[in-house]
């Protein structure tokens, strides 16, 4: 699915604008603080406890993740 969507995307044309890169941002950000508060509810769940070094770790990986992943595809997603 991903190879059909890259083969179609024009990447001449679409150039990153100042607010596509916030939206990009914002979008990235909330996808990764919501997954982020969903793993540590899952690790509590499970553990009954939560590591601190867990949580910074893992909202800091996930909010990364979000911004170079999801935040691309919420961008650019729409526009096709």
């Amino acid at each position: 699915m991903l190879a059909i969507v890259m083969r179609q995307l024009d990447c001449q044309s679409s150039r990153v604008t100042l607010r596509s890169a916030a939206l990009m941002v914002g979008a990235g950000t909330a996808w990764g603080l919501l997954f982020a508060v969903a793993m540590t509810a899952l690790t509590f769940w499970s553990c009954g406890m939560i590591c601190l070094d867990d949580v910074a770790a893992t909202s800091a990986l996930s909010i990364a993740v979000g911004i170079l992943t999801v935040g691309p595809v919420a961008v650019y997603g729409r526009s096709g």
